[in-house]
């Protein structure tokens, strides 16, 4: 399955796979190894290997989110994602830079023009639905809609459309200095060491659970942060510094199970590499 971002690989036979992927999880994907193919971990090799892995995301993007699949990406086995959360185009705003992401990553990593003009093909209307995004959208969601924009902003050569991505990245920044001083406030009142039940059995990660609160309020912290540190040119006050810090140093790290402790990591690596909390 060429281009397919499997989850869930199962590590007894190391090929069995949950059937679905996502928009998401393509998102963070692309993203992840557009960033590390610019770094100096990845060598001659690596490089050429996160080509080929681009360039087999981008020709799957090409074959599937076509009309006739209402824009889906589709499951492994072709048929259509019945939750929606494959379908590429054609979706809310905070989700409409995905797919240019996509073949903008693909032309950078490969230099095959082709997919810059596909890319091409999406930008623009992208752009201008991703100015209207709704303010109930979780943090995830401006943290993958941050994501898009960076990467496309980092590789456009458009001063004008590169402002306006910027303009949408400033206002979705701001939007997240709010939520990082929800989530300071949610700490207060939450067990942020508390465990996850099982999902078959109890309650899991329901919206309506007394978990989901814990472990997202972790994980909210690390998004604000995330979002805030991508705005190109945006400072990073120093109230939403402290912030980090506190949701940093409050954890007790042996008796923690949320996966927010990695959105904390990334933003503190990135805080640094800016300059800051360097004491």
């Amino acid at each position: 399955m060429p281009g397919f971002l499997a989850r869930g690989v199962c590590p007894e036979d190391g090929k069995s796979t949950y059937p679905n992927t996502s928009r998401d999880q393509y998102t963070h994907a692309v993203h992840g190894m557009w960033l590390y193919f610019h770094s100096p971990l990845a060598d001659a090799d690596t490089k050429r290997e996160i080509g080929v892995v681009m360039a087999g995301i981008a020709d799957r993007m090409t074959r599937t989110v076509i009309p006739e699949n209402d824009y889906d990406s589709l499951r492994s086995d072709g048929s259509r994602d019945t939750r929606g959360i494959s379908r590429m185009w054609h979706v809310k705003g905070h989700e409409a830079a995905r797919l240019p992401m996509i073949y903008a990553a693909a032309w950078d990593t490969t230099g095959r023009q082709e997919y810059l003009d596909r890319c091409h093909v999406y930008l623009d209307p992208a752009i201008e639905q991703s100015r209207v995004v709704e303010n109930n959208q979780p943090t995830y969601a401006w943290l993958q809609m941050q994501a898009s924009l960076e990467l496309l902003d980092a590789l456009d050569d458009n001063p004008q459309r590169q402002a306006r991505m910027r303009a949408i990245m400033t206002e979705i920044a701001e939007r997240c200095a709010v939520r990082a001083r929800n989530a300071e406030a949610t700490a207060a009142k939450v067990d942020l060491a508390a465990l996850c039940t099982d999902w078959r059995t109890g309650e899991g990660l329901k919206w309506e659970g007394t978990y989901r609160r814990s472990w997202y309020c972790i994980r909210e912290s690390g998004e604000a942060a995330m979002t805030q540190l991508m705005a190109p040119g945006l400072p990073y006050p120093e109230e939403q510094q402290e912030l980090l810090v506190r949701a940093i140093t409050r954890l007790d790290y042996q008796h923690v199970s949320s996966n927010g402790i990695f959105y904390l990591q990334a933003a503190y690596w990135k805080a640094r590499r800016q300059g800051l909390l360097t004491d």
